[in-house]
């Protein structure tokens, strides 16, 4: 079994909330020969995630792509 996941994901929103952001983001699905490998092992999904700390507020951007490392917690 593997240790370690590794998934490519774009954002796609970014919305402003009462002290947060939320920033949604799909596995790629096209755009280069890398993304077509992804795309065949994560083909669809959602992530979304809610940011309040206002240190990274701003870090995601729609359009740009994110490398995501899943380990499992121990």
């Amino acid at each position: 079994m593997r240790d370690m996941l590794k998934a490519k994901f774009r954002c796609v929103e970014v919305r402003l909330l009462e002290g947060a952001e939320e920033a949604r983001l799909q596995p790629v699905m096209d755009g280069s020969e890398e993304n077509k490998t992804f795309s065949k092992a994560t083909p669809s999904g959602e992530l979304r995630l809610y940011v309040s700390n206002s240190d990274v507020a701003g870090y995601f951007k729609p359009g740009k792509e994110y490398l995501l490392d899943i380990t499992p917690a121990e």
